[in-house]
């Protein structure tokens, strides 16, 4: 932790200043350090002993702090990998496994809720993007025996046209 913080402020500097995270992960350093002093000299002070657990929290902190700060992009990844070399729609804002065939027939995969929508497309985020870019103006063809998402998001704009096992 103290090489990574030195050589990223080594390498930012002035800038290094400006994120939160890294005054934060700077601190974590400096406690770190203190921390290996102290376990080092091994003073009896209670005090000192006191902290151990303290700075172990922190750390744990400063790793909660990474990896929830990452799952965005995590879970893009996960969705790009799961679509494959399918065309993705990723204009304004928007990441879904969608293409437009002509300027009215888009092809996508199913939407999704719940765990599912980690995988694929986010029932919300279709719906948004269905009501926003063409409001009151789609239907959706759902080629699967299932419907796994509340069709109230698509103001019940779905037909269920099941053809079996498909892809």
């Amino acid at each position: 932790l103290v090489l990574d913080v030195l050589l990223r402020l080594g390498n930012q500097q002035k800038r290094f200043f400006r994120s939160k995270m890294n005054l934060f992960e700077a601190l974590l350093a400096l406690l770190s350090l203190i921390e290996t002093i102290i376990t080092e000299i091994d003073l009896p002070l209670p005090f000192f002993r006191l902290m151990r657990p303290v700075f172990r929290g922190v750390r744990l902190i400063r790793i909660l702090t990474r990896t929830l700060g990452k799952s965005a992009d995590y879970i893009r990844e996960l969705r790009h990998h799961v679509s494959g070399d399918r065309v993705r729609y990723t204009q304004s804002g928007y990441d879904l496994d969608l293409a437009y065939i002509t300027s009215q027939v888009i092809a996508m995969s199913s939407p999704c809720s719940g765990v599912q929508a980690l995988f694929g497309n986010p029932a919300t985020e279709l719906a948004h993007f269905f009501n926003t870019k063409h409001p009151n103006k789609y239907l959706i063809v759902n080629l699967t025996d299932k419907l796994d998402y509340p069709p109230e998001l698509f103001n019940y704009r779905i037909l269920q046209f099941p053809i079996g096992q498909h892809g």
